[in-house]
């Protein structure tokens, strides 16, 4: 795989670094940089795309199978007017979802034991964050799809975040889009 790299950060999170498509450079300029995508491990890639799509309306932008390395990659989104699924770049995107499925992990009597959810131990990746149009209307339709609630708007004494939690225990923290609607005079 020569069209990628990673570095490590200073806590030894892998930070994947990649091009994008067609770019012929000899210079580099730090400005041009983008948050392209976080990757997190799934147990049963039929559940964790379903939770994504349908509970959190992202879309699967690309599908890249690997049978020789036993696992797959789905990069899902936020889909963009006349996006097609599976026919899209994503390496000129941001806020892109890796979901990587190693071949065997939705296997009951499998011991692997390949991910954390970085929220048990051992701690480290936390969670990520999606934006909403209407934070209450969206913990709403939460409750609705009864969703695993790790912090609803009513508990505690922060009232504009709620966290749920995806099929593999990752957190999802949920906030007001405050451009679409304000929610606090921030």
């Amino acid at each position: 795989m020569r069209h990628i790299a990673f570095a490590k950060d200073p806590d030894g999170y892998w930070v994947e670094i990649i091009g994008l498509k067609d770019q012929v450079t000899t210079e580099t300029d730090v400005t041009t940089y983008r948050m392209n995508h976080t990757m997190i491990r799934v147990k049963s890639a039929k559940e964790s795309l379903k939770f994504y799509q349908d509970i959190m309306g992202m879309t699967l932008l690309r599908t890249s199978v690997n049978e020789g390395a036993k696992f797959n990659l789905y990069f899902l989104g936020y889909k963009r007017e006349g996006e097609v699924e599976n026919e899209s770049t994503t390496s000129d995107r941001e806020g892109l979802l890796e979901l990587t499925y190693n071949y065997g992990t939705d296997d009951p009597d499998s011991d692997f034991k390949g991910y954390y959810d970085g929220n048990s131990e051992p701690q480290g990746f936390g969670h990520i964050c999606v934006v909403v149009d209407d934070l209450d209307a969206a913990c709403d339709r939460f409750e609705e799809l009864k969703v695993d609630w790790k912090k609803r708007l009513t508990d505690g004494r922060m009232r504009d975040v709620a966290f749920i939690k995806d099929p593999d225990g990752y957190w999802i923290e949920v906030v007001q889009n405050e451009r679409i609607k304000r929610r606090k005079d921030w």
